[in-house]
């Protein structure tokens, strides 16, 4: 599993999703069918096949681990949420948006129970949420959630740390795409200075 892991991660995708084939068909035998260590391995070949344009695949296996999170550990959970989110970045990513929302929004519902709703981790699922909006051109919800990704990142971390220029990005891209281009270049400066 650990190598298959890495060569995804290293994009050699048909050697991952070989190992990673093997070591599903072993969990497969030693757990129950809807026990996390199967998720792990479903989860990244839902990645493999997302990155080798398998889509109809990978959409499989991110629902499948969508469904055994949910019967493990329940409709409440943190690796619940996590698989949601999972599914919805690969919806948001194929232009399925309202699907995506819709995954995203529960799986911060998820989240915001368990950490807070100003907890750092959730920075990146607004930001991924705005993005959503952005395509929908809900341009002031994305506005909204782009500026409160930022605040929490920049609360805990400041102003130096990477993911803020991500997200700066994001919002820069989103004022330019409104027209607000004496709000989006200063960001832009920002960032690429």
């Amino acid at each position: 599993f650990n190598l298959g892991a890495l060569y995804l991660y290293q994009e050699k995708y048909d050697e991952a999703e070989d190992l990673l084939k093997k070591s599903l068909e072993i969990r497969e035998k030693i757990f129950a069918p809807n026990h996390p260590n199967i998720s792990m391995c479903l989860s990244n070949l839902a990645d493999i096949y997302k990155n080798m344009l398998r889509y109809e695949e990978a959409e499989q296996y991110y629902k499948r681990v969508v469904e055994i999170e949910k019967d493990y550990h329940g409709s409440d959970h943190m690796s619940y949420a996590e698989a949601l989110s999972n599914l919805a970045g690969f919806y948001s990513a194929q232009g399925k948006l309202s699907d995506a929302e819709n995954l995203y929004i529960t799986s911060l519902e998820i989240q915001i129970k368990y950490v807070g709703p100003d907890h750092p981790s959730l920075a990146p699922q607004f930001n991924n949420l705005g993005l959503v909006y952005k395509g929908q051109k809900m341009y002031q919800d994305a506005e909204d959630l782009y500026k409160r990704s930022i605040q929490l990142v920049e609360k805990v971390y400041g102003l130096t740390h990477p993911s803020l220029a991500n997200i700066l990005n994001n919002l820069a891209s989103l004022y330019n795409e409104m027209g607000r281009l004496s709000e989006a270049e200063p960001i832009y400066i920002i960032i690429f200075l």
